[in-house]
């Protein structure tokens, strides 16, 4: 006979089937925006690399006012392969992974993880804490730095991949590279590329690292509709069952971008002006800072700290998500514009998600240029 906790592990992996799939890290506007966004970084500076340069632009021909195009004004929705303009180059192989899942061969497991593609996206931190709880003081979130670099560790299975995956996708993305002034394998390159830009634009999505990957925690008992549950610890939060329009995961990745009316008309407008002033904001941060080379690049243990960074936003989401659900139906102008204190600064949710998405930005700026160095040291 099972377990309580047995039964309970299993209730968990068949929800999170049955509605992870829906679940897209920062939708497929949002990964399309940004990866056009990061080669567009390497793309008009001239101290890149040539080849590096060529091959991205071969791959992503669009100019700063069609991202700002995409982020205002126009709409992917859940089928970009069925819109000719975003299924192709780089806007189709950075939201592959996520399209992937709701096919027939995304339910296949993948070597060596023994575990299908919707696995990769994610890494509920806790499963290495020795607690399987999330806790609003983040006391649930492990020492990054103490998590084994071992895929046969089964808290691998139990709480998600994407560190590995990005660690994977960065290697192949450097072989397919090759050591030549192109490509050596364009087709192999511009998969492994879009590949690697999906999964390090979700490790910057605070629910992709934590088991409450919806901030049930934090409305549970806040908003009528979701009761406080009997159990203690929040994996019974996640078990319950989805409860329609409620979402604050959903919210966060695509519902900015839902249409064009107000009020997320003019969120978008601001959404974008904040997103470009964090670019620039992170990025002279950053040329202050010692960054990595392809001979120290660590791409999974940096991974691992780039989720640890996202955990830290999960109160503050949460709380948006609680002023979102005030009224027991989302209300875009209370969670977008949702107002409150987190790392020292006072930020809207807006403000946040910009955060986030310029942090991701740069990020596949470093891997996409730190992949090509790493082809050419061999």
């Amino acid at each position: 006979m099972k377990t309580r906790h047995a039964i309970l592990w299993s209730w968990f992996c068949v929800m999170v089937c049955g509605s992870w799939a829906a679940c897209f890290g920062w939708s497929h506007q949002g990964h399309i925006l940004l990866t056009r966004l990061a080669c567009l970084r390497i793309i008009e500076d001239p101290a890149a690399p040539k080849g590096l340069r060529d091959f991205l632009r071969q791959n992503m021909p669009h100019s700063l006012a069609d991202c700002q195009s995409l982020a205002e004004q126009e709409t992917v929705g859940a089928h970009p392969e069925n819109l000719p303009q975003y299924d192709q180059g780089l806007d189709k192989w950075a939201t592959m992974p996520d399209r992937v899942k709701l096919l027939p061969e995304g339910r296949v497991n993948i070597k060596p993880y023994g575990a299908p593609e919707y696995q990769m996206h994610y890494l509920d931190l806790e499963a290495f804490s020795g607690q399987w709880q999330y806790r609003d003081d983040l006391s649930g979130k492990p020492d990054v730095e103490k998590i084994p670099h071992d895929v046969s560790d089964p808290r691998w299975k139990r709480g998600g991949f994407v560190p590995l995956r990005v660690e994977e996708m960065y290697h192949k993305l450097a072989q397919a590279l090759g050591g030549g002034a192109v490509a050596a394998d364009p087709q192999a390159a511009l998969e492994a590329a879009g590949f690697l830009a999906h999964y390090v634009e979700d490790s910057t999505q605070p629910h992709h690292a934590t088991i409450d990957a919806r901030s049930y925690s934090y409305l549970a008992g806040h908003v009528k509709q979701i009761p406080v549950t009997t159990q203690p610890d929040t994996l019974a939060i996640v078990l319950l069952r989805r409860i329609e329009g409620f979402d604050p995961h959903a919210d966060i990745e695509w519902r900015l971008f839902e249409n064009g009316d107000e009020p997320r008309a003019t969120f978008r407008r601001q959404f974008f002006q904040d997103l470009l002033a964090e670019i620039d904001a992170q990025a002279a941060q950053r040329s202050h800072q010692p960054q990595p080379t392809a001979q120290t690049f660590d791409p999974f243990r940096w991974d691992l700290r780039t989720l640890s960074d996202s955990y830290d936003y999960l109160p503050f989401v949460g709380r948006a998500a609680q002023a979102g659900y005030a009224t027991g139906q989302f209300d875009p102008a209370a969670f977008f514009g949702y107002r409150g204190q987190t790392h020292g600064r006072t930020m809207t949710m807006i403000q946040l998600i910009a955060r986030q998405n310029a942090e991701a930005v740069l990020n596949v700026e470093l891997v996409f240029r730190l992949a090509w160095e790493e082809a050419h040291r061999r």
